[in-house]
């Protein structure tokens, strides 16, 4: 598994995904009926933006 990029804001800590790892994030997620459904397809849009982008 690759390294996530670790942030820090204050007391906030967050892991910056790379664009691979937002492409498998959005895939799994899409597989899930009922956010497909219910977000507009917004995730099937990012999906084919990532793949065009690798």
């Amino acid at each position: 598994m690759e390294d996530l990029e670790i942030h820090q804001e204050e007391d906030a800590k967050f892991y910056l995904l790379t664009p691979k790892q937002y492409l498998r994030v959005y895939e799994a997620s899409y597989k899930d009926s009922y956010r497909a459904e219910n977000n507009n397809h917004k995730d099937f849009r990012k999906i084919k933006y990532l793949k065009a982008k690798s």
